[in-house]
């Protein structure tokens, strides 16, 4: 991969005739200030008007601040068949490499950039009525089980997502929920969370998970915050800034593992009504759209 990306950057370096910088130079500006400005505003002013999110407004505009490799192509093309002159193909290739080097550092910076962004900015107010016990911040896989067994001991919880389609399944159900993303700050600070007994993260990203912490623990000492990891140093790094427990989801289906094993030796019977339990549970989680992570 580097070794061809080598060779598409000094292709492209090569496309540009010195003597014409000077013709372009002030073209090359207005052009990079409209790629780079102007149209991650209209994107995200349209997805805005859409009904989407600030950061996924933000998120999407940032990562279509560049010119897309297809326009060398054509301008190539034109070059080609003499359409077009040398001094607008340098032009061309002179945007692609700035605005496609510029977009790879707004991608590596677009979650800081966007918390800038919104520093002064009130974003939509997550709407629910009553008060409620619990907090749950993710709903599929992990998320389905915990809000089953909440209900089993009759908690009122509320269920924070970022999928819509998972809010609109809730929804319909009549499950309190709201549509939001934990590691949004303006949205964690509309929450009751001052008034809920705990707070659950099933999202494995620390850095959101941090961010709860930091809002619970600003308003409330009393309440349970549990929230999930996938690394060992992760889980650790949570405990040490106050998560009461941390689920390690491997771990914790060694556990499972464990225990059922010892079920089965201890009573052989409880193999079938485990075994029918389990399909029935998958087919749910099927019919549910809950799909087991694949790794590579």
């Amino acid at each position: 991969k580097d070794f061809f990306s080598t060779i598409f950057f000094v292709t492209l370096g090569t496309q540009i005739i010195f003597q014409d910088i000077v013709t372009i130079a002030w073209a090359s500006v207005a052009l990079i200030g409209i790629v780079l400005l102007i149209k991650p505003l209209i994107i995200m002013g349209v997805l805005r008007l859409l009904k989407y999110k600030s950061k996924t407004a933000f998120l999407s505009a940032v990562s279509l601040a560049q010119v897309s490799e297809f326009s060398l192509v054509i301008a190539a093309l034109g070059h080609s068949t003499g359409m077009i002159g040398q001094s607008v193909l340098s032009l061309t290739v002179l945007l692609a490499i700035f605005t496609i080097t510029m977009s790879s550092y707004l991608l590596k910076f677009d979650v800081k950039l966007y918390k800038l962004f919104i520093r002064n900015r009130h974003e939509d107010k997550p709407k629910h009525d009553s008060k409620h016990e619990v907090l749950l911040c993710g709903y599929n896989r992990i998320g389905y089980n915990i809000l089953k067994r909440l209900n089993v001991l009759n908690k009122s919880s509320l269920v924070v997502d970022y999928d819509p389609d998972v809010i609109k399944q809730l929804s319909a159900k009549g499950v309190p929920c709201v549509y939001g993303d934990v590691g949004d700050a303006e949205m964690l600070n509309h929450l009751d969370l001052q008034n809920v007994n705990m707070v659950i993260s099933t999202v494995p990203d620390v850095t959101d998970n941090c961010l709860i912490l930091q809002k619970v623990r600003h308003v409330s000492n009393k309440a349970i915050v549990v929230v999930t990891a996938s690394q060992l140093d992760e889980a650790l790094y949570l405990y040490h800034v106050g998560a009461d427990y941390v689920i390690l989801p491997h771990f914790l289906g060694g556990e499972h593992v464990a225990n059922v094993i010892g079920d089965f030796e201890n009573n052989k019977s409880n193999i079938l009504h485990s075994r029918l339990k389990h399909i029935e549970e998958l087919q749910t989680r099927k019919e549910l759209g809950h799909e087991h992570p694949v790794h590579d």
